[in-house]
């Protein structure tokens, strides 16, 4: 629908430069400036086309895509704005994993880039601008509408702030505060650029929250950024909106496992998050001994860190999340926002299997997620990550490169992530875990065990795994990642008037008769996803007064219990 809407725009746009440079025939494609217009005649342009579509076009538009085509993507951006849109599968995953958080978001990304001296910071910061204001993510604003979570993409795109500092340590300061300052999903947008100068150094901030980009994202932003530095004329963007589609409920496809979690329950909502880096002594290795067994990297690095958990905890079937980029289809591949999947894989030791049966079963596992990387979800996602990527690239600035570096958030989305980064010199790791789970000493613990069971198996990937058993000194205490994070609430027993109501709810929002829920129902037994709990509370407030929070419900799925919680929250007004 993007595409066709995008035609008629701009016949619809050339009709107007026809009549405001008095030309007969605008052809598609047509620069504004070399078809005979100024700037005088750029003014008259825009209020024209601003007036016949009802949307505001800024006049800078004109000036930095000065063609059809580009100024169409604009004004069909801005029409696409006014719409409330759902959010992607992705995005519905990340909203979701916040409303049951506590305490800062952990899905905020900073990247710091050093600006070499003979750089003109103007030309970056409009460079910053240009970029930010193509793609429609970045205007993007989340809020509940009928109960579930929706978009629209209408935020104003910030200007890139420009701080003085005195020294690096309030620079620093300054970097962490910009890092992890929340965003105001309801009002948008959920980014933020700016430019931090001290004394001899200049750094370019730039701060987004994964529900609008994604790592893949990043490539996109920083390439374009360097291109218009550099004065190249960028193609229109691809809306971000117009890639959305629903999802489908995919159950754990995996193994009989549920994922693995860390710890205890209870404190499982909180995002205070520690780093342990490390780095791979000989990346070479793991590169040699996928070769031989006819695998990837990834594959030997996750089936190494499996091995780890398998001892650590003691379970013979251990399933974490590793993200998927979600890009397969071509449609998508330069579109900015957030497409990236967490996709369950087991390994089970069972039976004491070589290394490389654990690493040949890791390897069918991501073939088959493949095919469900766009659309799927699942209820009960992992709480212990493996991430495995590639470098950012470098802010290109004539014959200079920038690399980024990240900021440091002090959060973790995660019990526990392991993140390997390949450079393609090294491989460079860091382990993030929550400090109310782990202890950082068990951490660093862990991670010397990764390295000496990662070293063992590429010497000798034959050998059964028990025999890497006696070199993982960790011990983690293991349960299984579920949809209830926490103990439920406890309180007098709701009487069966109330009890019915709830029902009554439940069968309206599961869209099944309400004769068959009784009080030992469980929500997600009877079919609910995780943002069915978000128009069940919606529900409960209109109908029944009670504010319940999204993460009471995840502690309390029976209707017994959540009919206890209804009744003393009622009670309690």
């Amino acid at each position: 629908m993007g595409d066709d809407i995008s035609e008629s725009t701009e016949r619809v746009v050339a009709s107007i430069w026809s009549e405001v440079l008095e030309i007969a025939d605008i052809g598609p494609e047509a620069n504004f400036f070399a078809a005979g217009g100024h700037s005088m005649l750029a003014i008259v342009a825009a209020g024209r086309i601003s007036e016949r579509f009802g949307v505001d076009l800024p006049l800078e538009v004109l000036f930095s895509t000065p063609t059809t085509t580009a100024v169409a993507a604009e004004v069909d951006a801005a029409l696409r704005a006014r719409r409330a849109c759902p959010l992607s599968p992705a995005q519905e995953r990340i909203w979701l994993a916040e409303q049951v958080a506590t305490g800062p978001s952990a899905y905020h990304v900073a990247l710091a880039f050093a600006l070499p001296e003979a750089v003109d910071e103007d030309v970056v910061c409009r460079a910053v601008a240009q970029v930010l204001r193509r793609h429609d993510a970045f205007r993007a604003r989340f809020a509940v509408v009928d109960g579930a979570p929706a978009q629209r993409f209408d935020a104003e795109v910030p200007v890139v702030g420009r701080h003085r500092v005195a020294d690096r340590a309030a620079a620093e300061a300054l970097l962490a505060d910009l890092a992890i300052r929340p965003f105001d999903q309801s009002t948008g947008p959920l980014v933020r650029a700016a430019l931090v100068g001290l004394p001899g150094e200049r750094e370019l901030v730039l701060v987004c929250h994964h529900l609008v980009i994604d790592g893949w994202s990043w490539r996109i932003v920083i390439d374009e950024i360097s291109a218009a530095c550099d004065g190249t004329a960028l193609t229109p963007a691809k809306s971000y909106a117009d890639t959305i589609r629903p999802a489908d409920v995919a159950g754990q496809a995996d193994g009989p496992r549920p994922p693995l979690a860390l710890g205890d329950q209870a404190a499982r909502a909180g995002t205070a998050g520690g780093e342990v880096p490390f780095a791979v002594t000989d990346p070479d290795a793991v590169r040699d001994v996928a070769k031989r067994l006819g695998t990837t990297p990834y594959v030997v690095l996750l089936a190494a860190f499996q091995t780890v958990l398998h001892h650590a905890t003691g379970w013979r079937d251990i399933v974490v999340g590793s993200p998927f980029a979600g890009r397969a289809e071509a449609a998508v591949r330069d579109v900015v926002g957030t497409f990236v999947t967490v996709v369950p894989l087991r390994a089970g030791f069972g039976g004491d299997p070589a290394f490389t049966a654990v690493a040949e079963e890791l390897r069918f596992a991501t073939l088959r997620a493949q095919g469900r990387l766009r659309t799927a979800t699942t209820d009960r996602l992992p709480a212990v990550l493996f991430e495995y990527d590639t470098a950012y690239p470098a802010l290109r600035l004539g014959d200079l490169a920038v690399t980024p570096r990240e900021i440091p958030t002090e959060t973790s989305k995660m019990d526990l992530t392991l993140r390997l980064v390949d450079t393609g010199a090294a491989l460079r790791g860091t382990a993030t875990f929550k400090t109310a789970l782990l202890e950082r000493e068990t951490v660093e613990q862990l991670v010397r065990d990764y390295l000496a069971v990662l070293a063992e198996a590429c010497a000798d990937p034959g050998r059964p795994t028990s025999r890497l058993a006696p070199l993982v000194g960790a011990r983690l205490v293991a349960a299984e990642a579920g949809v209830a994070p926490g103990p439920g609430a406890a309180g007098p027993a709701a009487d069966d008037e109330l009890a019915a109501a709830l029902a009554a709810i439940w069968a309206e929002v599961l869209g099944r008769p309400a004769g068959g829920i009784d009080g030992s129902a469980d929500f997600f037994d009877l079919g609910g996803r995780s943002l069915d709990v978000v128009r069940l509370v919606a529900r409960i407030e209109q109908q029944l007064g009670a504010k319940v929070p999204v993460l009471t419900v995840f502690r309390n799925p029976g209707l017994a219990g959540l009919a206890r919680v209804v009744a003393a929250e009622t009670t309690s007004r």
